[in-house]
C-alpha cells in the first residue's frame, strides 16, 4: 500500500533516504519503463523551471 505523502524528518537522514527509495520502488512496481521515464522527466522539467536551471542534454 503506497502512502499518499512521505513523512520526511527535519534532519533528512539515511532513514529518510530509505523511505524515499522504498516509496518509489513500491510506486514503480505497476508502471512500465516508459511510464517511469516520463514521470522522472516531467519532475525534472518542473524542477528546472522552478529554480531557473539550464537543462543539459545527456547523450
Amino acid at each position: 500500500m503506497t502512502q499518499e505523502k512521505l513523512n520526511i524528518s527535519d534532519r533528512f537522514d539515511i532513514d529518510d533516504i530509505r523511505k524515499i527509495r522504498d516509496y518509489n520502488a513500491e510506486r514503480y512496481l505497476n508502471m512500465t519503463t516508459a511510464e517511469i521515464i516520463a514521470e522522472v522527466n516531467g519532475n525534472a522539467e518542473e524542477i528546472i523551471k522552478r529554480y531557473g536551471l539550464k537543462p543539459i542534454a545527456i547523450i
